[in-house]
């Protein structure tokens, strides 16, 4: 069995254990603080592209992998709806019709290629609302509801991709056979979760400083 096919595996495994504590952490803190809910649901959308692009091009790993992907943030914005603005939720509703639709056209017009670039560009857009977030709470040192397990799964996960899309020379592939879109797809999310992380950990730290000084 190829080392590369190994680690997909590995992905999927730990895909399904993100979901766990993601979905215990959120639930024990009651708070959508430091989460963005645009960027939960471009996963959802990012997800199902996923899927689809895995059956376009002949994927076990992608397709199963963007099922997970889309479950696991489901659960997430399940979990932090009813703290939400009905400001957010319209506006996190818009974005969704807007990009389904482009992401449609895409693949209807030039099918896994199309797909392909709508991806990859998604990949940079996707994880713009969380890096953006992550900054404001790092900053204001108020991202308490970020769960750190979580959180942290995520991050190794999407690097992980980028190291199963990009690393050619790991994998003994042609740098022409590097899977472009999942490659810009990872490095965008482990930015982003990286620094949720970061806010998450500063939030804690603050806390903790404020609990020993009273």
């Amino acid at each position: 069995m190829e080392p590369r096919y190994i680690l997909g595996i590995i992905l999927l495994c730990i895909q399904m254990i993100i979901i766990i504590p993601l979905a215990i952490e959120l639930r024990n803190t009651r708070s959508s603080d430091g989460i963005s809910v645009i960027s939960e649901t471009a996963w959802i959308i990012a997800g199902t592209g996923w899927s689809l692009y895995g059956y376009l091009t002949g994927s076990m790993t992608l397709i199963i992998s963007g099922a997970l992907a889309t479950t696991g943030s489901v659960v997430v914005y399940a979990l932090i709806f009813n703290d939400l603005k009905i400001k957010e939720k319209k506006k996190s509703l818009i974005f969704a019709i807007i990009f389904i639709i482009m992401m449609l056209l895409s693949t209807l017009i030039f099918k896994d290629l199309g797909l392909g670039i709508f991806l990859a560009l998604f990949g940079i857009i996707q994880f713009i609302p969380q890096i953006i977030t992550s900054i404001k709470s790092i900053i204001n040192k108020d991202g308490q509801g970020v769960p750190l397990v979580g959180t942290a799964l995520r991050s190794l996960y999407t690097l992980t991709w980028f190291i199963y899309a990009g690393a050619w020379f790991v994998w003994g592939i042609s740098f022409k056979d590097i899977d472009i879109p999942l490659a810009v797809w990872g490095a965008c999310g482990f930015l982003a979760f990286g620094l949720q992380l970061i806010s998450g950990i500063v939030s804690r730290e603050t806390q903790f400083q404020y609990k020993i000084t009273r």
